[in-house]
């Protein structure tokens, strides 16, 4: 399934209702926008992604993040006051802090972030093994790599998560669509007790400039005649006037002690 036939596709819920309103897909947007707007050097990139993975997390939710400087930043500036801040901190010690989570906050998730050429192979197989032995509450979002892997770095994660037990799902990292239903379900999973996931975000463009994740929302928000004129340039304008009388709070370094396998 091509990008737009994923955003096209309806998917319903209970009652069979549609499992993405429109309201939420106007709130995906402007998500996307309102990042954009506040860390351009990773534009292009990871918004989708932290748009609707975030969509769906709580108070009670830990994120932690392994990512390269903009990507980093730009997660830190979607948090809310409401929303946990993003502790930095490696997988071992994100999946540390999901046993912490299932033991003490029975219903909550963690949301890990990272880069696959950060990581360490063996530790990231010991810490996949780990939280599928326990089933823990742990999502595990491979973002695409800032650089091209290849040779002994480029691993096939997907595969090595369902040799180590961890249900894996590969998703577009440009289709916000996808990824929130992925999320939505993976999420609901996670919380249920049901164990932890990879989520395997692929850099895929069918074609030149296909990239870029907002402009593929436009297009499905223009075909819904959902999109108004001027209605990017409305968020940015008050995003960036809001942003300017807030100041936001630095990832926090985990002091966690890691696990033992």
């Amino acid at each position: 399934m091509n990008p737009e036939s994923a955003a096209d596709a309806d998917v319903a819920g209970k009652h069979g209702a549609p499992l993405i309103s429109n309201a939420r897909l106007l709130e995906l947007y402007a998500a996307m926008v309102r990042l954009a707007a506040r860390e351009p050097r990773a534009q292009g990139r990871y918004e989708a992604v932290f748009a609707a993975m975030l969509a769906g997390i709580e108070a009670i939710d830990r994120i932690t993040v392994t990512v390269p400087g903009p990507a980093a930043q730009l997660i830190e500036n979607s948090a809310t006051p409401l929303l946990p801040q993003p502790i930095e901190a490696p997988l071992s010690i994100a999946t540390g802090i999901a046993l912490t989570q299932q033991l003490q906050h029975p219903g909550a998730v963690v949301l890990a972030f990272a880069t696959p050429d950060r990581l360490v192979p063996e530790a990231f197989r010991e810490a996949l093994r780990f939280a599928a032995r326990h089933r823990l509450p742990i999502l595990y979002v491979l973002l695409p790599s800032p650089r091209k892997l290849t040779g002994e770095d480029a691993f096939d994660w997907s595969g090595e998560a369902a040799i180590e037990g961890v249900i894996s799902v590969p998703v577009d990292a440009h289709d916000v669509v996808a990824l929130y239903r992925v999320a939505f379900e993976m999420m609901q999973r996670a919380r249920e007790g049901t164990g932890p996931t990879l989520i395997d975000c692929k850099d895929i463009r069918l074609e030149k400039g296909d990239g870029n994740a907002i402009a593929r929302m436009e297009a499905h928000l223009a075909r819904k005649g959902l999109l108004e004129a001027g209605h990017r340039a409305r968020i940015t304008e008050e995003f960036l006037q809001a942003a300017g009388r807030v100041s936001r709070t630095p990832a926090r370094r985990a002091k966690h002690t890691t696990f033992s396998a």
